[in-house]
């Protein structure tokens, strides 16, 4: 059942995406750049618009940590605190500085603590909708962000984008697509490894880096990613040392790559063909910058789904983490 209930969730997606293009756009100043906070399910967002900000010769810097970096001051971004839960401790810290730093400041989130501060502070707070794991949350926090950048004039309005990526993820995990028995596939292939998920170009890279965290979350697993051409110049010396690892690397492709590159995923695969095994290569589809992003991201959620189904594990539970919550609480209250 627990399966069940994520294979829904990730279904989902369409849906999140077509409530984000009924977004109201919030009227914010203009802003020379942004500074996106945000950890896990819903920082993961920033990644993605990151990427966006950058199609359109804007700056996106994505915060997943505490605090303001030393530079803000001087560059004046506009700060976006990303918390679905609305409880982050590492983002409230940051939208708690930029506001006493005089920096304008929006959110995006389901409630809790973040959407009271906005509401005492005055800044524009994007409620989403509540009740979902944050993994599962991806639509709604991305066309939050998406609508929040728009407001201040880092990125056209995103409605024609997010029906577009809406329209295309609905095609991609109906149940008689061919994502599903892809996935399963690749699932089949990964039990038993350590899945390293490779991006071919910087579009890619936000889907390989949710690819790395679902499976982590949702299948319990050990998962990284890395990126051309950077990886060819360390990683590629690390499969001469794989006895008694099993690793597989999937990589995920778009039309842009350069030719460069595709000759570096050639001549790689070849030449770590003895020490990793190559389970498959998935490319993007769609036409704009966001639905090929979000094809190659849902791929990866239903992998993850697949590859617990493979291995016994429940999807929806997430208690090392809530347990290392505690701890830092306890802790941090001296008990």
């Amino acid at each position: 059942m627990a399966v069940e209930a994520m294979q829904r969730l990730v279904a989902a997606l369409p849906e999140q995406l077509r409530w984000g293009a009924n977004l109201s756009v919030p009227d914010l100043s203009p802003a020379p750049m942004a500074l996106v906070a945000g950890m896990g399910g819903s920082g993961i967002a920033a990644d993605f618009a990151a990427e966006l900000c950058a199609r359109h010769h804007r700056l996106l810097v994505v915060q997943k940590g505490y605090g303001l970096p030393a530079w803000s001051a001087a560059q004046v971004p506009l700060v976006v605190g990303l918390s679905y839960s609305g409880n982050t401790e590492e983002t409230l810290s940051v939208v708690a500085e930029a506001h006493a730093a005089g920096l304008s400041v929006a959110s995006v989130g389901g409630g809790g603590e973040l959407a009271a501060m906005a509401r005492a502070k005055g800044w524009s707070h994007v409620t989403v909708p509540s009740g979902a794991p944050p993994r599962a949350a991806l639509g709604w926090m991305l066309s939050g962000l998406l609508s929040v950048l728009s407001g201040a004039s880092l990125l056209p309005a995103p409605r024609k984008d997010l029906l577009e990526a809406g329209a295309v993820v609905a095609d991609l995990v109906a149940e008689d697509g061919a994502y599903h028995a892809e996935a399963a596939t690749i699932a089949s292939r990964l039990v038993g490894r350590i899945t390293i998920v490779h991006a071919s170009s910087g579009l890619t890279a936000p889907p390989a880096q949710r690819w790395k965290t679902q499976i982590n979350e949702n299948a319990k697993a050990p998962a990284w990613w890395s990126l051309y051409p950077e990886l060819d110049h360390n990683e590629i010396l690390g499969w001469d040392q794989t006895t008694g690892v099993h690793v597989g690397i999937v990589t995920l492709r778009d039309r842009e790559e350069s030719p460069a590159i595709a000759a570096r995923i050639a001549l790689t695969t070849e030449l770590t063909s003895g020490g990793a095994v190559q389970i498959a290569q998935v490319w993007s589809v769609g036409d704009s910058i966001l639905s090929r992003m979000l094809s190659l991201a849902v791929m990866g959620d239903l992998v993850s789904v697949a590859l617990a189904a493979e291995t016994g594990r429940d999807p929806m539970p997430y208690e090392l983490i809530e347990q290392l919550k505690a701890r830092l609480a306890a802790s941090a209250s001296g008990s």
